[in-house]
Order: C-alpha cells, then structure tokens, then sequence
C-alpha cells in the first residue's frame, strides 16, 4: 500500500492485505499489537482512530453528518471536527487523494483517486464497493440512489448496499461535480459541458454553453448555479436554460459554492470568498484564506471553508471569520 513505509514490514502489510481487514472491520477480531502495528506505520485499515492534528495535505472536500464536519484530504485520509473546530478523529482507508464526499444511507462515502468508494460511520469503514477503475471525482445523491462520477468522464449509479447498477457515458473529460434536482441528475465537466439526466440515466440536454472546465454545481431554490475555469458563473433554470451570468471583477477560477439560507458564497483560486443574494446580486466580500479555497460547506449558523493548505475557518452569516484553524 502506497502509505505503508519501509519493505522490511512487507510481511505485516501481506498479512493485512490479504484478510481484507479494509472490509467490515467489526466482522473480525485484529489483534492489538497487529492494530498498533498497522497504525503506527500508517497501514490502511478502513479504521478510525482518535486524532486532534489536522490534515498533512489539501483539503478537497467537506461534508456535513450527524452535526459534524467531515472532511477529505489529498494526504488520504477523512478526519471528523466538532462544532468549536477542534478535530475528533483520523479515518484511514484509502490509498489516494480523497477528492468527494457525500451523505447517504446514515453514512459517510467518500470518492477517491484510488478508484475506490468507501462507506464510513465513526467507528470507520463499514463497506468498499466495487465496480470503477478510475479516479471517483464527484458524489451526491438523487431519488434514493447514489451517484458518482469519473476522471473518464463516466457516471455510475450505485444501490444503498454499494453495488454498480448502472454506467452513463456522454463526457469526454472529468466529471467534475453532480447536483440533484427534482427531475433528476445534473453533472459538469472539464469537457466544458453541463448535461442533464433522468433517473433512470439517460441523458435528457447537454448545455454547451460554459466556455471553460465546469468546476461545481449548486441548487439555489429552484435553480442551478455553475461555476468555471474562466471565472465566471452562471444560473440555470431547471430545463436547462441560462437565467443570468455573473462575472466577478477579478475573474478567478472560482472553486466551490455553499447555500446559506438566502445567500450563495463562492470560494476562488485567489483565496477569496463572496457572497451573493440568490437573484446573483453581489452582496459583499468576506475576508480570505491564504490559498485558494478548495470547499465549503454550511453548518448551523455556520459557514466553513477550506483551502489547498489543509486550514480550514469559520465565518458567521455577516462575512465576519469567527475562527481560522
């Protein structure tokens, strides 16, 4: 495993390997001196340990379960932080960058660059599934079905139980980001296109429309905001038809978008964060992170943002930072 330092534990790390103890841990009995072994030397598990330090690499994504923050890096690993913004606990299981993360089922899944989807409560990995051999770089969920989507410009539909239902092709690039709608599935591209699905995976539009990468998609109240590479963004209406485009003065790549109540703040390339009424009105800049923000996600009365340095902060409804971390 690509984690795993030294091949003088090579026989520990066969041994590991070869129970599957990634795969429903709670199934199976690890010895303690084997589960130290394995934690000490960074060994994959599917496990949650206790851990207050934060990430040793970018941020990627956020999620929000059960009240808490949880968050994916590109050194690998989830790590779990309470409402105060002090992390809890360390979840290891993956080999790659973690690069999505979604609610479903009661549970956490995450998206890799390791090709893999895991399933996570707070005691770790309760479930792996199968069927994707490539970078998992987006994840939502539509209709009671879980959706993923690919560096190869695919979609997959997965069953609660983590199994591949179905395979959607139509991207030439990654797919990038995914929101759901009432009618269905919308997905963005680095192919510079938005298409539209319906439940049962056929492709209803294809907008071309965006002249740069479509970095993510968010629904505000009945319609669907875009955001790309050449700084811009864009409002939809359900059908799939431009409202209004919005080009902020400085034109940075803008990275992630959070509803919060009435308001949609953006995150971009230059460390900045906006936030905008929901007719895509500026409303006012917040303060900035030092790198450019990667995620954010609401919480409560909450905003927070994370960037490429692995900090995160914590911003009240006024654009004011409560706490950077």
């Amino acid at each position: 495993m690509t984690t795993f330092i030294g091949s003088q534990w090579a026989p520990t790390r066969n041994a590991v390997t070869t129970f599957g103890l990634c795969l429903q841990r709670s199934d199976l009995h690890i010895p303690s001196e084997l589960f130290e072994i394995a934690v000490s030397f960074g060994i994959n598990l599917g496990v949650s340990v206790e851990d207050h330090g934060g990430h040793d690499g970018a941020i990627m994504c956020l999620t929000v379960f059960n009240g808490k923050v949880w968050s994916g890096s590109k050194d690998g690993t989830l790590r779990s932080w309470d409402n105060n913004g002090k992390c809890e606990r360390k979840f290891l299981g993956h080999e790659g960058w973690v690069l999505c993360l979604t609610v479903y089922q009661d549970a956490v899944w995450s998206g890799s660059s390791d090709g893999s989807i895991m399933v996570w409560t707070d005691g770790g990995c309760i479930r792996q599934c199968v069927g994707t051999n490539n970078w998992v770089t987006a994840l939502t969920t539509c209709q009671n079905h879980l959706w993923s989507g690919s560096r190869d410009g695919s979609l997959r539909q997965w069953s609660p139980k983590g199994e591949c239902i179905k395979v959607c092709f139509g991207h030439t690039d990654w797919v990038r980001c995914l929101a759901a709608t009432e009618t269905g599935l919308w997905s963005g591209s680095y192919d510079h296109r938005i298409r539209l699905w319906d439940t049962e995976g056929m492709c209803t539009k294809e907008i071309t429309d965006q002249q740069a990468m479509v970095q993510t998609l968010a629904v505000v109240q009945n319609k669907v905001w875009s955001s790309s590479k050449e700084g811009a963004m864009r409002i939809w209406d359900t059908a799939g038809e431009c409202a209004k485009k919005i080009i902020p003065n400085d034109e940075q790549w803008i990275r992630c978008l959070a509803v919060f109540q009435d308001q949609v703040w953006s995150g971009s390339d230059d460390g900045s964060i906006r936030v905008w009424d929901t007719n895509g009105e500026h409303m006012r800049n917040c303060g900035s992170h030092e790198e450019m923000v990667t995620a954010m996600v609401t919480v409560g009365d909450y905003v927070w943002s994370a960037d490429y340095q692995g900090g995160m902060a914590m911003w009240d409804r006024d654009g004011k930072c409560v706490k950077m971390f």
